[in-house]
Protein backbone atom coordinates (compact mmCIF):
# COMPACT_ATOMS: atom_id res chain seq x y z
CA UNK A 1 0.00 0.00 0.00
CA UNK A 2 1.15 3.26 -1.31
CA UNK A 3 -1.04 5.38 0.14
CA UNK A 4 -4.11 5.15 2.88
CA UNK A 5 -7.07 7.62 2.84
CA UNK A 6 -9.31 8.30 5.71
CA UNK A 7 -12.41 10.23 5.19
CA UNK A 8 -15.67 11.25 6.85
CA UNK A 9 -17.27 11.05 3.45
CA UNK A 10 -20.41 8.65 1.98
CA UNK A 11 -18.85 6.10 -0.47
CA UNK A 12 -19.86 7.87 -3.69
CA UNK A 13 -18.09 11.17 -2.59
CA UNK A 14 -14.54 9.69 -1.75
CA UNK A 15 -14.96 7.60 -4.52
CA UNK A 16 -15.19 10.98 -6.77
CA UNK A 17 -12.60 12.62 -4.69
CA UNK A 18 -10.11 9.95 -4.93
CA UNK A 19 -10.80 10.71 -8.77
CA UNK A 20 -10.50 14.30 -8.74
CA UNK A 21 -7.27 14.25 -6.58
CA UNK A 22 -5.84 11.00 -9.13
CA UNK A 23 -5.74 9.15 -6.26
CA UNK A 24 -7.78 6.75 -8.26
CA UNK A 25 -7.67 6.46 -12.03
CA UNK A 26 -9.68 4.70 -14.73
CA UNK A 27 -6.86 2.17 -15.36
CA UNK A 28 -6.86 1.09 -11.41
CA UNK A 29 -9.05 -2.22 -10.54
CA UNK A 30 -11.36 -0.63 -7.67
CA UNK A 31 -12.89 -3.06 -5.54
CA UNK A 32 -15.37 -1.67 -3.13
CA UNK A 33 -16.19 -3.55 0.24
CA UNK A 34 -19.46 -2.28 1.37
CA UNK A 35 -21.18 -4.81 3.83
CA UNK A 36 -24.68 -3.37 5.59
CA UNK A 37 -24.44 -2.57 9.02
CA UNK A 38 -26.64 -5.35 9.95
CA UNK A 39 -23.96 -7.91 9.22
CA UNK A 40 -22.52 -9.80 12.04
CA UNK A 41 -26.24 -9.51 13.63
CA UNK A 42 -27.93 -13.04 13.50
CA UNK A 43 -25.90 -16.30 12.63
CA UNK A 44 -22.23 -14.85 12.76
CA UNK A 45 -20.76 -17.68 11.74
CA UNK A 46 -22.48 -16.90 8.26
CA UNK A 47 -21.54 -13.50 8.26
CA UNK A 48 -18.14 -14.10 8.57
CA UNK A 49 -17.84 -16.67 5.77
CA UNK A 50 -19.69 -14.41 3.88
CA UNK A 51 -17.06 -11.42 4.26
CA UNK A 52 -14.40 -14.04 4.18
CA UNK A 53 -15.62 -15.31 1.10
CA UNK A 54 -15.99 -11.90 -0.47
CA UNK A 55 -12.34 -10.50 0.99
CA UNK A 56 -10.97 -13.72 -0.68
CA UNK A 57 -12.37 -13.23 -4.12
CA UNK A 58 -10.98 -9.35 -3.77
CA UNK A 59 -7.18 -10.91 -3.06
CA UNK A 60 -7.93 -12.64 -6.35
CA UNK A 61 -8.89 -9.49 -8.13
CA UNK A 62 -5.87 -7.60 -6.96
CA UNK A 63 -3.44 -10.64 -8.18
CA UNK A 64 -5.49 -10.33 -11.31
CA UNK A 65 -4.83 -7.32 -11.96
CA UNK A 66 -1.01 -7.05 -10.83
CA UNK A 67 -0.59 -9.99 -13.20
CA UNK A 68 -2.00 -7.77 -16.09
CA UNK A 69 0.06 -5.23 -15.23
CA UNK A 70 -2.74 -2.76 -13.56
CA UNK A 71 -2.74 -1.44 -10.23
CA UNK A 72 -5.51 -2.37 -7.26
CA UNK A 73 -7.16 0.20 -5.16
CA UNK A 74 -9.39 -0.72 -2.30
CA UNK A 75 -12.64 1.33 -0.71
CA UNK A 76 -13.98 0.30 2.33
CA UNK A 77 -16.79 1.68 4.21
CA UNK A 78 -16.98 2.35 8.40
CA UNK A 79 -19.29 -0.32 8.99
CA UNK A 80 -17.26 -2.49 6.95
CA UNK A 81 -14.65 -2.23 8.88
CA UNK A 82 -16.26 -2.77 11.97
CA UNK A 83 -17.28 -5.96 10.73
CA UNK A 84 -13.90 -7.49 9.72
CA UNK A 85 -12.15 -6.20 13.26
CA UNK A 86 -15.98 -8.14 15.12
CA UNK A 87 -15.81 -10.88 12.97
CA UNK A 88 -11.49 -11.37 13.64
CA UNK A 89 -10.90 -11.10 9.64
CA UNK A 90 -7.71 -8.58 10.07
CA UNK A 91 -5.50 -11.19 8.43
CA UNK A 92 -7.58 -11.59 4.87
CA UNK A 93 -8.60 -8.18 4.86
CA UNK A 94 -5.14 -6.85 5.25
CA UNK A 95 -4.11 -9.40 2.36
CA UNK A 96 -6.23 -7.42 -0.15
CA UNK A 97 -5.43 -4.25 1.54
CA UNK A 98 -1.27 -4.58 0.72
CA UNK A 99 -1.82 -6.00 -2.92
CA UNK A 100 -3.36 -2.14 -3.36
CA UNK A 101 -1.33 1.15 -4.33
CA UNK A 102 -4.31 2.86 -2.43
CA UNK A 103 -6.80 1.71 0.36
CA UNK A 104 -9.77 4.76 1.04
CA UNK A 105 -11.78 4.24 4.22
CA UNK A 106 -14.80 6.04 4.20
CA UNK A 107 -18.09 6.61 6.36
Amino acid sequence: VKLWVLTGDKLETARNIGYSTKVLSDEMEVMVLDVGPDIGSGIAAADSDQLRSQLTAMTATAEGATSKGREAALMVTGSSLEQVSELGLGGPFLEVATRCKVVIACR
